[in-house]
């Protein structure tokens, strides 16, 4: 007969392994799903949209970078940032080529971080010391 405390012991590792695979299942339909044919199976992934995914996500970072040196008056310079020299923020295995991914993050963030710096500053780049308060 098996004692109280094992029997415990194994309730509760089942009862953990259950979460466990209930809470990756979840994480997995969460996930967007590229690359997928007629016949449901995976044939290759849509570079495309892959691209679009990485230019919209390097733009909301370049945004809020742009939007930061703006308003700390450092100087415009996006290539000094650790997130654009990576350009991998969001990228999953399941999206294909790095290299791409990286190309089209840069492109975005590179555009949101000029657009954004640019507002921020009243659409004049000129440099801090030159301008005028009014």
């Amino acid at each position: 007969m098996i004692s109280r405390t094992k029997r415990g012991a194994r309730l509760a590792t089942v009862v953990m392994m259950s979460l466990l695979m209930l809470g990756s299942g979840f994480s997995v339909m969460a996930a967007p799903q590229f690359g997928y044919g007629q016949w449901g199976n995976r044939d290759r992934v849509d570079t495309a949209r892959v691209r679009e995914v990485a230019r919209r996500t390097g733009m909301e970072y370049g945004m809020r970078e742009g939007r930061f040196d703006a308003q700390r008056r450092n100087r415009m310079d996006f290539r000094d940032s650790n997130i654009y020299r990576n350009g991998l923020a969001g990228y999953r295995p399941g999206f294909g080529s790095e290299r791409t991914y990286r190309n089209a993050f840069r492109d975005g963030y590179e555009e949101g971080y000029r657009m954004a710096y640019s507002r921020s500053t009243g659409g004049w780049n000129g440099g801090w010391n030159n301008r005028r308060p009014f």
